[in-house]
């Protein structure tokens, strides 16, 4: 697993690479424009970060506030089926909940599509929101 930060000061010089992997989650997600997304990173609300896991390569979005880690967006492509796609996505997660830990954080948020089949042990505490799911980190 790789998980290379991305310095603040790159974002500007990165964000056509950044923005063309994660854009097709921020329409999704209708929550943020690309423009907040950008903001977000280059003032340090929010943090930016290369993936490579096995056949994954992509980008990772979080934000990090009062003991809770979001994952506001993630982009990019895995090859090798479904089954790859699923062991992927539990490995990035599954590195993203140690930073969290390590940042002091007891929760760590997401949401987007339904991601029950990904990460059935995940609550869903929000019934408003079916899609948004929490694990809290012990």
């Amino acid at each position: 697993m790789i998980f290379v930060p991305i310095p603040r000061e790159r974002i500007p010089q990165e964000w056509p690479r950044i923005l063309s992997l994660i854009e097709p989650a921020i329409e999704f997600d209708k929550n943020a424009t690309p423009a907040e997304v950008f903001d977000w990173l280059v003032t340090g609300h929010s943090e930016a970060f290369w993936i490579g896991v096995g056949s994954a390569l992509g980008v990772g979005v979080t934000t990090t506030r009062e003991g809770s880690c979001f994952i506001n967006y993630t982009g990019g492509a895995v090859s090798g089926g479904p089954r790859e796609f699923i062991r992927s996505c539990r490995a990035v997660v599954a590195d993203i909940e140690t930073l969290a830990r390590d940042a002091g954080c007891t929760e760590v948020w997401g949401g987007g599509r339904n991601w029950s089949r990904v990460f059935p042990d995940w609550e869903r505490p929000d019934p408003d929101n079916p899609n948004r799911f929490r694990k809290r980190l012990t």
